[in-house]
């Protein structure tokens, strides 16, 4: 619950500084955070990623990652302080350099907690974590806020970052038993650069590919396009947050401690991918059908470009966090240099869609994306389906289900014009809901049954755990009048 309410906090603040700033200024920031933003891939170059895949990470091991973490952002924030006027001339706008400089400040200071982060992520105490997540939010969105009321403009969001570093820094040194000693081993980073360099240069050129859209975008079109491409992004980003990111942070140690028993390493991986599809199916097809009125009404009219944006975008929502899924397979077996050279092969594809936006223009450039969505997961299915040594259609025949049950889902919205908007969007997601999940139960899914027995079972140990609360709260004042 801790994560749902970090999570939306942020969005309720998201919706409040897009309604004070202009398109044009988070349009600014993403130029920016197309080089920032790669900081912490070169920061930590795999390392805490080998910490929680390692059976053996000795305390010499963990000081000796904190320092080259200390070491590499000091390295990097000095290096984008004086190439920051250069990047502002690539754009042609100078108050990027600034944004640059603040920025890799921000990235700095958070450089400081990344292996506490880590070791709260490996031996899965997410109550810490999501504690630290939370104060985090709530005081970089009270700080984002008032900078942005107090017309501070782009600078509210630059605010908001490094507020969240410094609070998260605090909150992690204080609650975690671990401090980095005065020991440092380069044969313990040797030891684990077998694995990390490769999860390294994988997540490096990800992060490359993903930003380089912010990167072409930028440099093609106005900060304006975008700002409004961002937005339509940010929604599409809070699917993946809502069904495979908080997901992630437990399915990658869970799956590292089953490595060894690759039925029951299969057989996980296998329910969660599928539950993931069934629930991602369901978000995308509400969002597709309330996302104009959400738009509209969260942001304000002068977002109103980024519905069509957002209704492109959001049909290549499913890639992440499935997708995701595969990788963190990967890298649970230790198959990191695997893992690498399949995404280049993955990144290869995307990288055709830049020279789209070069000759053909923005709009040929969005439609383009879920194409090429449609075929990274395929591929990914029958690589995976090779490391797990399973027949693909165990994993893909449930997936080929929701993708059906999706499809006549949207069927009555395509067709239907109702006026206001708020009905439209409710009588569409009503329609949507119903029809996908008919369509599911009829064609005989196990994950259907599967994913209901557990959400049932969920939602029954919450009323329970409620009711006890209740109780407890009873007795203590019929106690305290006695």
């Amino acid at each position: 619950m801790g994560t749902f309410s970090t999570q939306g906090i942020t969005f309720l603040v998201s919706i409040v500084l897009a309604r004070l700033l202009e398109p044009e200024e988070f349009g600014l920031v993403g130029m920016a955070m197309v080089f920032t933003g790669m900081s912490s891939i070169f920061i930590n170059m795999g390392f805490t990623t080998a910490l929680v895949q390692s059976d053996n990470d000795t305390s010499i091991a963990r000081s000796s990652v904190f320092y080259f973490n200390i070491f590499m952002a000091l390295l990097l924030f000095v290096f984008f302080y004086f190439t920051a006027p250069y990047i502002a001339r690539f754009y042609g706008n100078d108050t990027i350099t600034s944004l640059v400089r603040l920025y890799s400040f921000s990235t700095l200071i958070a450089s400081l907690n990344t292996v506490q982060t880590t070791l709260l992520v490996k031996y899965l105490r997410f109550k810490e974590f999501t504690l630290r997540r939370f104060v985090a939010a709530v005081a970089s969105a009270i700080v984002g806020v008032i900078m942005a009321f107090k017309g501070y403009g782009v600078y509210a969001l630059v605010g908001q970052s490094i507020t969240s570093s410094i609070v998260g820094v605090i909150l992690l040194w204080s609650i975690t038993e671990w401090k980095p000693r005065l020991e440092f081993s380069f044969a313990a980073l040797r030891e684990m650069a077998g694995y990390s360099t490769y999860v390294f240069f994988t997540q490096g050129v990800g992060q490359a590919i993903q930003r380089s859209n912010a990167l072409i975008i930028g440099k093609l079109f106005s900060p304006a396009t975008l700002g409004f491409f961002t937005r339509a992004n940010s929604l599409n980003a809070i699917i993946f947050k809502y069904t495979s990111g908080s997901l992630s942070k437990v399915f990658f140690p869970v799956l590292s401690q089953l490595k060894n028993d690759l039925k029951r390493f299969t057989d996980v991986f296998i329910k969660t991918y599928h539950a993931t599809a069934l629930i991602v199916f369901l978000i995308i097809g509400v969002a597709m059908c309330s996302g104009e009125f959400l738009i509209i009404t969260l942001f304000g009219e002068k977002w109103q470009p980024s519905v069509f944006i957002f209704q492109i975008v959001i049909l290549r929502a499913y890639g992440a966090p499935l997708n995701s899924n595969i990788g963190q397979a990967f890298l649970a077996l230790g198959k990191a240099k695997e893992n690498f050279w399949h995404n280049n092969l993955r990144k290869l594809l995307t990288i055709s869609s830049f020279g789209i936006a070069f000759w053909f223009g923005f709009e040929a450039y969005l439609y383009v994306l879920p194409v090429l969505t449609v075929i990274v997961t395929a591929y990914n299915l029958v690589i995976v389906s090779r490391l797990l040594n399973v027949n693909i259609m165990r994993i893909a025949g449930e997936l080929l289900k929701c993708i059906l049950a999706f499809g006549i889902g949207l069927l009555p919205w395509k067709f239907m014009t109702i006026e206001p908007l708020f009905l439209n969007a409710v009588v569409g997601s009503a329609a949507f809901v119903v029809i996908y999940l008919v369509t599911i139960a009829a064609i005989a899914s196990e994950n259907f049954y599967r994913t209901k027995d557990l959400l049932f079972s969920y939602i029954h140990s919450l009323l329970k755990k409620k009711k006890k609360s209740a109780k407890v709260v009873k007795e203590e004042l019929v106690e305290e009048q006695t």
